[in-house]
């Protein structure tokens, strides 16, 4: 069976007591300054902003009926979804004036990432969403004064795990597994290119070779995409290289044997940060960083391996990472689960501890402004 981010959220849930907090004031607008956002997918679910001058937390709420693992955010705006168990729907929060806007989405399709596209001529909004059941994409389109539009897009894959848009269409990452089901391996995962008008049926697919078990999160650097597979306990987790206009295959970089993929982010310094984990008793994921143009690890290097080496306050080494990005400068932000609430660690671009913050109840998925 693989395990992808969102089946860890829900078993964090089976195990995890929420009565804790952490005291972060749910201040409903988050100010607009230099600092980390992170996602909080149990407890107190939602997006928290920990400032980088050290002011108090702020925090916008989505509610018990979240439980997204990854987000999109772009200008302000961040987008992520709920899943089957907690009711299908995308979630659309504004930064700049903390508001929240849920749209329902098809029952049981399970979504799962989710993708801006170009703003309408008549200033509509439009958001494309990765639904891992019903084997399509949802097109969302919201206009001042009329009710929310919900396009399906069906032939989208087997188990359409993200979105993205690029080159005038939309990308479906198919993980090709059997995500309404027992998750087993149909086959190692594709890009499938998807035309704008949803009357067209053609599709490009790109194979994305063996290497590719299970894909779950894409990001686009100019005309290349780059692709996290999970991985399985015979392949581990993988980073593919696409061209997307010669729509073929660049190279792969494969991680350590054993090693499961759990959450790629594409830092303000260029370099892909992916979390990965050699086995889940303990779970500890550590971080890789990554060069998209040479598909290539970068250091400092821990001794124990290619990932980073950080080193913590007290002298030794950070045992583990949930989620990671970086700033322009290349400093790491970390996000380390306990058992209930979440700290942002951050470590300067030698690895060196630089500061620590609470980031609300356990979080998945983090990045900067």
């Amino acid at each position: 069976m693989i395990i992808v981010p969102r089946i860890l959220a829900f078993v964090f849930v089976l195990i995890v007591s929420l009565a804790c907090n952490d005291g972060t004031s749910p201040v409903q607008r988050p100010a607009v300054e230099a600092g980390a956002i992170v996602l909080n997918g149990v407890g107190e679910t939602g997006v928290t902003f920990v400032s980088d001058s050290g002011a108090p937390n702020s925090h916008i709420d989505f509610g018990g009926s979240f439980d997204g693992a990854t987000f999109t955010v772009l200008n302000g705006t961040v987008l992520s979804t709920s899943s089957s168990l907690k009711g299908d729907q995308l979630y659309i929060a504004d930064l700049s004036d903390g508001t929240l806007r849920r749209v329902q989405l098809p029952a049981a399709s399970n979504p799962a990432g989710a993708a801006f596209l170009l703003t309408g001529a008549d200033g509509s909004r439009n958001f494309a969403v990765a639904l891992r059941n019903s084997r399509s994409i949802a097109r969302v389109q919201l206009r001042a004064g009329f009710s929310d539009n919900v396009t399906v897009i069906g032939n989208a894959g087997e188990c359409p795990s993200d979105v993205f848009f690029a080159g005038n269409a939309l990308w479906s990452v198919d993980a090709n597994v059997r995500c309404a089901s027992d998750f087993g391996v149909v086959g190692p995962g594709r890009l499938i290119r998807i035309p704008q008008l949803v009357s067209d049926l053609g599709r490009d697919t790109i194979e994305l070779g063996a290497s590719a078990v299970s894909p779950l999160r894409a990001f686009v650097v100019g005309n290349f995409a780059y692709v996290l597979s999970s991985g399985a306990f015979v392949a581990p987790a993988a980073v593919t290289k696409v061209d997307l206009t010669a729509r073929s295959v660049i190279g792969t970089l494969l991680f350590p044997q054993g090693a499961f993929g759990a959450t790629m982010a594409l830092g303000a310094d260029g370099l892909l940060y992916v979390t990965a984990a050699i086995g889940f008793n303990p779970y500890l994921p550590k971080v890789y960083a990554i060069d998209p143009a040479t598909l290539t690890f970068q250091g400092p290097f821990s001794p124990a391996g290619s990932h980073r080496l950080l080193t913590t306050a007290g002298g030794g080494e950070q045992a583990k990472c949930d989620a990671a990005t970086a700033d322009s400068r290349g400093r790491i932000y970390c996000v380390d689960n306990g058992e209930v609430l979440a700290v942002l660690n951050v470590f300067a671009v030698n690895g060196t501890f630089v500061r620590s913050a609470p980031a609300g109840t356990l979080a998945f998925d983090v990045t900067v402004q």
